[in-house]
């Protein structure tokens, strides 16, 4: 016969590795906003806050973004051409939180890749948010490459 402390424990242990490990998909709630696939129009978060890293690192930015509908929030990665963001995404490793929230990224694919104005080419995860409440709000995404580990929260204040 087991003891309650041995059930106890199994259980505990169940449960931890039980649970969904990739997080949020479309269509899944974060209090009264719903995570959906996004679309090249939609309004996107990277309009207000500066997407752009200097080199690996931990950072944490702020800034303001308008009440809106949509936002796209699904953070991305710039590359010289079209044959080096190909080559250069298949490295990366990424994990994306919003108000703590874990998000399953593949759930929601990529946006077609997109040419800059300086010629860059950029591929972003396609992750919006519908029905966003005004308030401050945290976009955590950390990506890894090889040995280097960018990290940063962007503090999100939604509203006037």
């Amino acid at each position: 016969m087991l003891r309650p402390t041995v059930i106890g424990a199994t259980l505990m242990l169940l449960l931890a590795c039980g649970g969904d490990e990739r997080g949020l998909g479309p269509g899944d709630r974060i209090g009264p906003a719903r995570l959906v696939r996004g679309a090249a129009e939609d309004v996107t978060l990277w309009d207000f806050c500066d997407p752009e890293l200097p080199e690996p690192g931990v950072y944490e930015r702020a800034c303001s973004v308008p009440s809106v509908d949509r936002l796209r929030i699904g953070p991305g990665w710039r590359a010289s051409s079209t044959e080096a963001l190909q080559a250069e995404w298949g490295e990366l490793d990424w994990h994306l939180s919003f108000d703590r929230q874990a998000i399953d990224l593949e759930a929601f694919g990529t946006l077609p890749d997109s040419t800059l104005a300086d010629g860059r080419v950029v591929r972003e995860w396609n992750v919006t948010v519908e029905g966003l409440t005004e308030g401050t709000h945290r976009l955590r995404s950390m990506m890894d490459r090889d040995d280097q580990t960018y990290a940063v929260t962007w503090v999100v204040r939604v509203g006037r």
